[in-house]
């Protein structure tokens, strides 16, 4: 499995395509494995006993209080067994140790990434590390000596021993983070069309639908050509024009441009299914794939069978 993991990274990263990791995960706290309770077999004497005791007490069970109701068991989807980890640690340990991803044209690969974009991409050898500081230069003459100057505190907490392993033992994860959602709306804003194939959390549950929903909403926005976020974008620009005469003016923040949103694809039965569940309807998208693995094999260039039974068919 890992050898086909590095091989398609190699082919896919040869096409010039990198590919995006997720900044983020959220995890949900698997509940605690059911205890089993033994039941003892009770004394045949004793069991006498309680049946003449439960006889004699039918008079007095009339005039007892009702038993009190039996709460209800907790949620085990509650907010405090939901959790976000973030994957700047464990990203940036990835950046510094390269892995080979095999022989490309007789030379071999390395990964390439970018902690902060988290862009993961290859290089045809080791990446070149970057170049040392420059030592000082010493002048001349004699000066007194400094004492050594101690090393700076680290900022915030200290870096985890082991900083790939994110999600601590008794988590599972189950949907992506706000941070996800974000980088992929910067994303959808660069890109021409999209592509979609599968959902990007557990949809059994709904607390774990989040992600594909706000991905699903951006990627109406793009094909709509947010018009609705445009007219609203107007309106905090007057807002903010009444405003300045109040008091400072603000500092406008450069807004990426976005390019022309041209393909909107989704493949695969089970996300064609579930697609009308997640999006308001009538869906956006201009063409939904419900032929399985079909578009994909056509997508990879592989000839598929019946195409090719019918073209044997019309040259005999």
């Amino acid at each position: 499995m890992l050898t086909t993991l590095k091989d398609t990274l190699r082919d896919v990263h040869a096409l010039g395509v990198p590919v995006v990791l997720p900044p983020d995960l959220v995890a949900w706290r698997l509940p605690p494995p059911p205890v089993e309770v033994i039941e003892e077999e009770p004394d045949p004497k004793a069991k006498a006993k309680a049946k003449g005791k439960a006889a004699k007490g039918k008079d007095k069970a009339e005039d007892e209080a009702p038993p009190e109701p039996e709460e209800p068991p907790p949620d085990p989807f509650a907010e405090e067994n939901l959790q976000t980890f973030p994957l700047s640690v464990a990203l940036a340990a990835i950046a510094k140790e390269p892995v080979s991803l095999g022989y490309l044209n007789g030379k071999e690969c390395f990964t390439s990434l970018d902690p902060a974009q988290g862009a993961l991409s290859y290089t045809v050898g080791l990446p070149v590390p970057p170049p040392p500081p420059e030592p000082e230069k010493k002048k001349r003459g004699r000066q007194p000596k400094k004492p050594p100057t101690p090393p700076p505190e680290p900022e915030g907490p200290p870096e985890p021993e082991f900083p790939l392993e994110v999600v601590p033992e008794g988590w599972t994860v189950r949907d992506i983070g706000e941070g996800t959602c974000e980088h992929l709306q910067k994303m959808l804003r660069r890109n021409r069309g999209v592509l979609w194939n599968g959902a990007l959390g557990m949809l059994e549950e709904e607390c774990f639908q989040k992600g594909t929903r706000k991905f699903l909403f951006h990627c109406g926005y793009r094909i709509s050509g947010g018009e609705d976020d445009e007219e609203a974008e107007d309106e905090a620009a007057e807002d903010e024009e009444e405003e300045e005469g109040e008091g400072e003016p603000k500092v406008k923040e450069v807004v990426e441009p976005e390019a022309e949103f041209e393909t909107s694809l989704v493949i695969g039965r089970d996300s064609a299914r579930i697609l009308p569940t997640l999006y308001d309807t009538p869906v956006p998208f201009a063409f939904e794939s419900k032929s399985g693995e079909t578009l994909l094999q056509i997508l990879r260039g592989k000839p598929l069978p019946g195409l090719l039974a019918c073209s044997v068919k019309d040259s005999t």
